[in-house]
């Protein structure tokens, strides 16, 4: 079996792991999954901030948190615009182009 360590040169084409899967089957991977989380707290008091010569009021706090997983199992995780279009672009158009491939 061949298999590549620090001190080792293996002519390239020919670069192996200890495992015995080529450097090509072992991280090639595909997109499986891509889902948007729209999420929204309720602030338990409203808070008064000061902007621009005015006063801002915060009721509440809006986030989106995008999960992507790969058909190896590992998962990655983003943060997104909290808004309720993006979420529907994300979950039907970007997710329709990102499925099947290698990221």
């Amino acid at each position: 079996m061949k298999w590549r360590c620090g001190n080792m040169w293996t002519p390239p084409g020919n670069e192996y792991f200890q495992d015995g899967k080529p450097i090509e089957q072992r991280f090639y991977m595909k997109i499986s999954n891509v889902e948007a989380f729209l999420m929204s707290y309720a602030m338990p008091e409203k808070i008064e901030l000061p902007f621009w010569g005015g006063v801002r009021t915060i009721l509440k706090r809006d986030a989106m948190l995008i999960k992507v997983t790969a058909d190896n199992g590992l998962i990655g995780y983003a943060p997104g615009p909290a808004f309720a279009r993006a979420y529907d672009e994300i979950s039907t158009v970007i997710k329709n182009f990102l499925v099947g491939k290698d990221p």
